[in-house]
């Protein structure tokens, strides 16, 4: 090949500015750093989580505003601006080395699904972890006996008769937690099966076993018995990343019922309304916007889902036929103005929606910017 052609004098020295804006850029990175390190150390001596969601979003709204400002590209500031600040959060874990030691975990289920997904986490984390499950592992009683912390990670519908299984065996002074979408019925097995000298811990993660760590994931931690190990999760999860919030097992339940039960019910629904067009999904996606595209995922993502998982979120938590069927009114009352042309009923419905959603609305109107965006590339 030819030699490339000598840069004109002009544009050498425009690189020279680059490299030099390049390096003050690196600079100031380096000089962030260190100002995290010292808020890692003040975090730590306040007792505080490395995650603080609400900064962390209002810090994000302003340096977009900032760079809007600037005359910046709002996608190119919040991609470059949401990395720093992730990096911002893995040193503040790093500097701190908070996990927990000093304890065990045997987790019951722990060879497929969330059960090894925390295996995995705890393991890197540095804690001993032993698992059992349907195809592999010790009988799960005698997992329960030798370790200190025990996690049922078992389908919704078999959690009670695990926990009335292992319970039981758990070692006095102990911890017998479960995590499983649904809260109250598992934690009233898990109290009923142990003796008074083993904790009882409710946790849910809310996400699924296919992510990749659980940074600014959260976990739902419900009170069972005791307080120690609830204090010890709440920590274990925290210096994994996640952000943990304690709700009550029956608010948690109804909560739910919408997030996960009447969602789910909608996307299968949906699934189907889309399946019966002619040619299906596949043939709409060819004309397809971007929140098509987004819903499509979803649909997909539940069919190829375990059947059994949207059977137990759906008769498992008894809230959830309430939430399924205050959905099923709301689309009946707009099925209704459509046959009506009652025009003004939808406009009231999205006008009332936007008052309900309050101040949460631009940041999520926002969110839903970048994930349209994704879906609409993918």
């Amino acid at each position: 090949m030819p030699n490339a052609l000598p840069a004109p004098p002009s544009l050498a020295r425009l690189r020279a500015e680059l490299d030099a804006a390049d390096d003050e850029l690196l600079r100031v990175l380096a000089r962030r750093a260190e100002v995290v390190s010292r808020i890692a150390e003040a975090k730590a001596l306040a007792g505080l989580p490395v995650l603080d969601r609400a900064r962390e979003e209002a810090h994000l709204a302003a340096r977009c505003a900032r760079g809007a400002e600037l005359g910046l590209d709002a996608g190119l500031v919040r991609d470059v601006v949401s990395r720093v600040v992730r990096a911002s959060r893995e040193a503040q874990r790093v500097a701190r080395a908070e996990v927990p030691k000093g304890f065990s975990v045997g987790i019951v289920g722990g060879t497929s699904g969330m059960g090894a997904f925390l295996a995995r986490e705890l393991r890197a984390a540095g804690l001993e972890v032993e698992v059992t499950g349907l195809d592999a592992g010790a009988p799960s009683a005698e997992v329960a006996s030798r370790h200190d912390l025990v996690v049922l990670a078992v389908p919704i519908e078999v959690t009670a008769d695990v926990a009335r299984s292992v319970g039981p065996h758990v070692r006095a002074g102990g911890c017998l937690a479960d995590v499983t979408s649904v809260k109250r019925a598992p934690l009233e097995a898990m109290l009923a099966a142990t003796p008074a000298s083993v904790e009882v811990v409710g946790t849910h993660p809310l996400f699924g076993p296919s992510v990749s760590c659980m940074d600014r994931l959260t976990v739902a931690v419900c009170e069972g018995r005791g307080s120690v190990w609830m204090r010890r999760l709440t920590s274990l999860f925290e210096s994994l990343g996640a952000e943990v919030v304690q709700v009550d097992a029956e608010d948690h339940d109804a909560r739910m019922a919408l997030s996960q039960a009447a969602i789910h019910a909608k996307s299968l629904a949906l699934g189907h309304v889309l399946a019966a067009y002619p040619g299906g999904a596949p043939a709409l996606c060819t004309t397809a916007t971007p929140q098509l595209r987004a819903e499509v995922a979803l649909v997909a993502r539940l069919a190829a889902a375990p059947p059994a998982l949207l059977v137990g979120l759906l008769f498992e938590n008894p809230h959830a036929r309430s939430a399924v069927a205050r959905l099923v009114e709301e689309l009946a009352r707009l099925s209704d103005a459509l046959a009506s042309g009652d025009r003004a009923f939808v406009a009231s419905r999205v006008e009332a929606l936007a008052v309900a959603l309050g101040p949460t609305l631009e940041g999520a109107r926002a969110s839903s910017e970048v994930l349209l965006e994704a879906a609409a590339r993918s």
